[in-house]
């Protein structure tokens, strides 16, 4: 049983470690973006700058979350969630019952 519990808590290590890696490349790839977006290298991307990107220059006022006419970085990791008004969820279709032919 002793020698059980550290395999227990390294598999649960490994797992949670794993699930974490899921999320590294819209990380990067939005890291990238902001870097690419921000023309003048100040942090921050403007509206300006934001217009190189049909979607930031979409969302750029829902992003702006303190209204300042910036983008800061936390601000637009927001664009690697989906915007849930652009969302369209399809009827659920009802399923066949088994029992009933």
């Amino acid at each position: 049983m002793k020698k059980l519990i550290p395999l227990i808590m390294l598999a649960l290590i490994s797992g949670a470690a794993m699930a974490g890696d899921k999320d590294k490349p819209m990380r990067e790839t939005t890291a990238a973006t902001f870097e690419a977006l921000d023309q003048n290298h100040d942090q921050r991307i403007s509206q300006s700058e934001a217009a190189d990107d049909q979607n930031v220059a979409a969302r750029f006022a829902a992003l702006d979350a303190d209204g300042d006419g910036a983008l800061t970085k936390r601000e637009f990791a927001a664009t690697a969630k989906p915007d849930k008004s652009q969302q369209h969820s399809m009827p659920e279709q009802p399923r066949p019952d088994p029992y009933n032919k």
